[in-house]
């Protein structure tokens, strides 16, 4: 089991580090959502790496996606290095060993299990697979292209979601708070800021992030209410803003839900995240929650290309 910080919380609050995080997080989206995107990604892509490998098709495709997506990785990871060391954040590094067999099953098996249920009740429901992880192969497209995008796709989404989930924000609240808090945490930020995009691999808006900060905020006008007043009305006035924020965002989430299989699907995305923070915690080991990451990619990957080849829509 993971070691963790002090657990006297007094000495800073959670909607402090809470705060924290989203900066650290805002910087993440900053670098890859703006400045990646619009100024560096352009030159790097430009950059002719097929040509001068004489490789063409898939070989092609891969070398493009290797030499766009690496810098890209590698710069997140440089970004996520930065802050752990300015901030002495703990970081599972060790390898999985006999003991943690249990955990490694569990991260492998329950995307595996979660999405083949999405995708038996899509098809009872008349929902494809595919238009809810918005992905599609021909229906002549070769077992290697499957792979070979497969792969790609997971070389970059695998390392953002270790640096964001468990590097950033995980390893942030496991120095201050117990495991299971820490766990929770991370699951539940990792599924309010990441909906949207898909829970592996995406980056979030920036109105999601500015939307915990204002949460966090709320969060910490109701510590130091019950730290300075002895009024039960005064708490419960200053707690209204961060109910409402849990209300108003549960709700939203439910009105997103357009089908059951669509239901399921997210449930298995935030299942993921939360197997990801509680293997995490008890193997203190980086590949675990990676494993878990990657079954779900190459679960959705290989429902689509297996079963569901052709057109999008």
């Amino acid at each position: 089991m993971a070691t963790t910080g002090s657990l006297d919380e007094s000495r800073r609050p959670l909607a402090t580090e809470l705060l924290i995080v989203v900066a650290a997080l805002l910087a993440v989206q900053l670098w890859t959502g703006t400045l990646w995107q619009r100024v560096v990604g352009p030159a790097v892509r430009s950059l002719s790496l097929a040509d001068a490998l004489g490789v063409d098709g898939l070989g092609a495709f891969l070398a493009s996606s290797f030499v766009y997506s690496g810098p890209l990785v590698a710069s997140v990871v440089v970004i996520a290095a930065v802050y752990v060391r300015a901030r002495n954040v703990p970081v599972g590094t060790a390898l999985p060993g006999r003991s943690d067999l249990a955990m490694v099953a569990l991260a492998v098996a329950t995307p595996l299990v979660l999405i083949g249920v999405t995708d038996l009740v899509g098809n009872v429901t008349s929902v494809p697979f595919k238009t809810l992880v918005l992905t599609a192969y021909a229906e002549r497209a070769s077992v290697t292209f499957a792979a070979g995008t497969t792969l790609a796709r997971v070389f970059v989404a695998v390392p953002l979601a270790l640096v964001l989930n468990q590097v950033l924000v995980q390893g942030s609240f496991r120095s201050i708070t117990s495991s299971d808090t820490a766990i929770a945490l991370t699951t539940l930020l990792g599924a309010f800021v990441l909906g949207d995009q898909g829970l592996v691999g995406g980056i979030g808006e920036t109105s999601k992030y500015v939307g915990v900060g204002l949460f966090a905020l709320a969060s910490l006008a109701v510590h130091v209410s019950w730290r300075r007043f002895d009024a039960r009305w005064i708490w419960a006035v200053a707690a209204v803003p961060a109910v409402l924020f849990v209300v108003l965002s549960g709700v939203q989430w439910v009105a997103s839900i357009d089908s059951i299989a669509a239901g399921l699907y997210g449930l298995a995305n935030v299942a993921t995240l939360g197997v990801a923070a509680y293997t995490y915690e008890r193997t203190d080991s980086l590949l675990v929650p990676a494993l878990a990451y990657a079954s779900l990619l190459v679960a959705s990957e290989a429902v689509v290309f297996l079963f569901e080849p052709g057109p999008l829509w």
